[in-house]
């Protein structure tokens, strides 16, 4: 017989208005693969339109469900994990020809050709992973030369680097490749997953594409087992999994930044489980996959016993061996990126404005910022108690503040906040999300375009503000 009290215990369900939300993005999502995207003006606005509407209906999802009205906490994790599957699916095409975009798909997993434009969705990152990938497979270290280098001694006749454009394939994703005279800037952890890709599916867009996928849905899942450990609704796990910037950048354009916050995720999780060895070696993977979440160490370092520390510098160290020879080309690489890559600053051009104006060298904008981002970094960590309520509000503001004070802020930056963002209940983050997408009017022409970064970070510090003054008038009023 059953329990009376089992009504209690029942898993709650979806929202209806939900559930039309998801069915109405997953049909502007599914739209995209059949859309040309080219730097033409009208297939531009038509983009930008359509993840505009996306969002709009995102932030009505986000209001449904702070609304007390429609349940906050009725919310089931399996749908709302089902609706971001499928918008992911939905985009897995997204980048191949507009007039077959599934059998283009077929025609990738079977390796016969490159069937994938050179721009998927806005961004052509996935060209350098794969040939990365190739490269280490053929038996070189991707770090001692530069594609353009190998593509020099193929022509001078070195039958290794000929050897690597022995199928067309591999000519093509190298015509498709961004900035080839630059080194790879990605770490260990990342030729890792490069090479797995290529054993998995050589040259394979849609193969890569799909474990992406895969890692970005598993931060969803990790999102969602944080909020329940922090007693807050799984409402908020919306935040990052049905944010469409999100969508586009990991699934729609295949960029690898979910393997990073796949594994910083899982750290914040088990530390807050109390799991604190799993959370530091978590945390060690993730910066093995993108140096990032280095800055966030201390908050992770004092929630855990210090016999525990090394666990979180063993991954870091265990994949650097795999290339200790190339570490130094790594950084340098990187180092390369820091001084010259400037795209959509927010404070940093303010900074750089400023230094300008007064003759002084354009390189002590880096160095101010730097400076401005330890003294932020030093406050937050000595404001912090230690508590499990404060790890994400505090690893968001230090996330936050480096991304705000950084000379390239790539839209698909914007998300490493989004799972912290979610915990912490911060909604000028996603805000900032929709923002970014004025970034893509760069693919018309940069003229004229001046007025772009006032816009985009003008409005999201009013809506900062705005949500500070609202914080501050909740805290008096609890206090009084």
């Amino acid at each position: 017989m059953k329990s009376s009290s089992s009504g209690s215990s029942k898993r709650p369900e979806m929202s209806p208005k939900l559930h039309i939300l998801g069915g109405i993005s997953l049909a502007g999502y599914a739209a995209v693969p059949f859309w040309e995207a080219s730097s033409q003006a009208g297939h531009v606005y038509r983009f930008l339109a359509l993840f505009t509407a996306l969002f709009l209906l995102y932030f009505l999802a986000l209001w449904l469900c702070r609304n007390p009205r429609e349940g906050q906490a009725l919310v089931s994790g399996r749908a709302l994990l089902g609706w971001a599957f499928l918008f992911r699916l939905a985009l897995l095409p997204a980048g191949a020809p507009s007039e077959a975009p599934w059998s283009a798909v077929w025609s990738d997993l079977a390796s016969r050709q490159v069937a994938y434009d050179r721009f998927l969705l806005y961004d052509q990152d996935i060209w350098r992973y794969l040939w990365d990938g190739h490269v280490a497979a053929m038996g070189h270290d991707p770090y001692a030369r530069t594609p353009a280098e190998w593509a020099r001694l193929a022509d001078e006749g070195d039958p290794a680097a000929a050897a690597l454009f022995g199928d067309e394939r591999w000519e093509d994703i190298h015509f498709n490749l961004a900035y080839e005279d630059y080194a790879t800037v990605y770490p260990p952890l990342a030729q890792l997953f490069f090479r797995l890709v290529h054993a998995a599916a050589p040259g394979g867009v849609f193969v890569f594409k799909l474990l992406v996928a895969l890692l970005d849905l598993g931060v969803c899942w990790l999102l969602l087992r944080a909020l329940r450990v922090l007693g807050k609704p799984a409402a908020l796990a919306l935040v990052y999994a049905w944010n469409p910037l999100v969508v586009k950048e990991y699934a729609g354009s295949g960029h690898l930044d979910p393997l990073m916050l796949f594994f910083l995720t899982a750290a914040v999780c088990f530390t807050l489980e109390g799991k604190r060895g799993a959370g530091l070696l978590c945390l060690g993977l993730s910066a093995a996959a993108k140096l990032t979440p280095l800055v966030l160490a201390p908050l992770f370092l004092r929630r855990t016993p210090w016999r525990l520390w090394p666990l979180a510098g063993a991954p870091i160290a265990a994949s650097a061996a795999l290339y200790w020879r190339s570490m130094p080309d790594m950084l340098a690489a990187l180092s390369t990126f820091a001084q010259e890559w400037v795209f959509n600053p927010g404070l940093w051009a303010v900074v750089h404005e400023a230094l300008a104006q007064s003759g002084a060298p354009a390189q002590w904008a880096n160095a101010f910022c730097g400076l401005v981002f330890l003294a932020i970094w030093a406050a937050i960590l000595a404001r912090d108690r230690g508590g499990a309520a404060e790890l994400a509000p505090r690893g968001f503001a230090i996330l936050a503040a480096l991304l705000l004070l950084s000379a390239a802020v790539m839209p698909w930056y914007l998300p490493w906040a989004l799972p912290l963002a979610a915990m912490a209940r911060i909604w000028s983050w996603p805000a900032l999300t929709l923002l970014s997408l004025l970034t893509y009017l760069f693919y018309i022409g940069r003229d004229g375009l001046g007025w772009l970064p006032w816009v985009e970070y003008g409005v999201f510090f009013a809506i900062l503000a705005w949500e500070w003054r609202r914080r501050a008038a909740g805290a008096a009023g609890l206090a009084s």
